[in-house]
Formats: C-alpha cells, sequence, structure tokens
C-alpha cells in the first residue's frame, strides 16, 4: 500500500508540473544574430574591398582589356598564353620559394623575438609595441619606405651600410641576383612580429607558474583560513578571508596560478 500511494503521489507531482517549453522564436532569433551584428562591419569592408575586386578579377581574367574601348571576352586564351610562355615555369619555381622562404624565416625571427621579449617588465610594453608597428603599418607605406632604403645608388640608405662596412654598392630590386632575396627580406621584417606575438602569448601561458613545491598559506594549528597555497609564481594578491573558527579577517596571500 505504502509503494502504492507513493507512486500516486509522484505522478500527481509531475501532472501538476508545467511542461517545459521552448524558448521564443524571436529570443533564439536575437541571440543567433547578436554575433553576426558584431562581425558586421569586419564583414562588410572584407567584402567591398576584398571579395568584390577579387570577384573582378577572375571575371576581367577572361576578357582582353581594352581602357577606354570596352572589354572583350576571350575565354580562356589568357590562361593558355601564360601557361604556355616559357618563363611560366620559373615564375612558379620563384612563388614557390618565396613562400617557403618567408613563412620559414618569420618564424624563426618571431621566435627569437619572443624569447628576448618575454618577460613581466614594465618597459617592455613599449618594445613591443615598437616592434609590433610593421604588422599594422598598411602596405603601401612598407613598400615606399623600403624603395627608399633599396635605392640601388651609392646614396641608398642600405648602400651606405654597406660602405661602411666595406661591401659594395648593391642593386637589390634591380638585380636578379638579389631581388628575390630582398623581397623575402621585407615579408620577414613584417611577419615576424605577428609570430612573436603568437609565441609570446604561448609562453605567458606556459610558465605563469614555477615547479617549486607549493607552499600552503594556512596557519598552524589546524585553524585553515580556507585560502589556497602559494605555487611561488610571484602573481599572488592578498585578499581577504575569514575564518571559520574566530571570524577575523585575516590577509593572506592567493595563488592566481
Amino acid at each position: 500500500m505504502a509503494v502504492t500511494e507513493a507512486r500516486a503521489a509522484s505522478r500527481r507531482a509531475q501532472a501538476r508540473r508545467p511542461a517545459r517549453t521552448a524558448p521564443p522564436v524571436r529570443s533564439r532569433l536575437r541571440r543567433g544574430a547578436t554575433p553576426w551584428l558584431f562581425l558586421a562591419p569586419a564583414l562588410l569592408l572584407f567584402l567591398y574591398f576584398k571579395f568584390i575586386p577579387m570577384a573582378q578579377a577572375v571575371r576581367m581574367s577572361f576578357q582582353e582589356v581594352r581602357p577606354f574601348l570596352g572589354n572583350t571576352y576571350v575565354g580562356g586564351e589568357n590562361y593558355a598564353e601564360i601557361t604556355g610562355s616559357s618563363d611560366f615555369g620559373a615564375a612558379v619555381w620563384h612563388t614557390v620559394v618565396l613562400a617557403v622562404a618567408t613563412t620559414a624565416g618569420s618564424i624563426l625571427l618571431g621566435l627569437a623575438l619572443a624569447l628576448l621579449l618575454e618577460g613581466q617588465t614594465r618597459s617592455l610594453w613599449f618594445v613591443r609595441s615598437a616592434v609590433f608597428l610593421p604588422v599594422v603599418t598598411a602596405m603601401a607605406v612598407i613598400a615606399e619606405v623600403w624603395r627608399v632604403m633599396y635605392y640601388p645608388g651609392e646614396g641608398g640608405a642600405l648602400n651606405s651600410v654597406l660602405g661602411v662596412l666595406g661591401m659594395g654598392p648593391s642593386e637589390f630590386l634591380n638585380s636578379p641576383d638579389s631581388s628575390l632575396a630582398s623581397i623575402a627580406f621585407v615579408g620577414i621584417w613584417r611577419g615576424a612580429p605577428y609570430d612573436m606575438m603568437i609565441f609570446l602569448a604561448g609562453l605567458a601561458g606556459s610558465t605563469g607558474c614555477s615547479t617549486r613545491r607549493p607552499r600552503s598559506t594556512a596557519p598552524r594549528g589546524g585553524g585553515g583560513s580556507g585560502t589556497s597555497p602559494c605555487r611561488g609564481c610571484g602573481r599572488c594578491s592578498p585578499f581577504c578571508s575569514r575564518s571559520p573558527r574566530s571570524g577575523a579577517c585575516a590577509s593572506s596571500p592567493r595563488c592566481s596560478c
């Protein structure tokens, strides 16, 4: 009888319990649209300045471009002319070499910069900001600066430095022997700071705590104050904790690891 009455009471309670209803459609749409509203300005900029010009370039690749006269559709003749050229293989090879050299050089230089600038010193923020400037600088500005730096005459900026070191002037971009290396150097100089920030984030996450044995901040005599042990990471901040026995407020370090 007792078991039967208990089951009946449970069924009555479940019958009285209101059924769970799904959130309104408007609420779900609002939650789903919020992230897209934050992304909308960047997506509009990418659409107008990147994706639309890319689509226009693909369309024009199937045309014979004639300024002020109107373009004419030629199909795949432009691609057939390029692939049949004797310089096509050399262009592909130079592109591969440039991509590999720029990527590898940026990673290695970024790692070296991260190891040099890793730390908690307050003055490092200025050095890191100065090093990161090439990443946020417009490509047109970078190209103009390095065009001046690569001036092939003896009075050029880099040729003046080479003259002090007793080395002859270089043609840089005007020479087939040094043009590829000159362009790769500019790519490494611009991409290394971005890799540096990624390595700095990884180093900050992996070296946050020391491997020394934790030392507890609980008072002797068994009267624990509920504080977490300090792991010796150097980032402990004082906070107020009340003892469960005396109720007194005691300031003790709390580890943020």
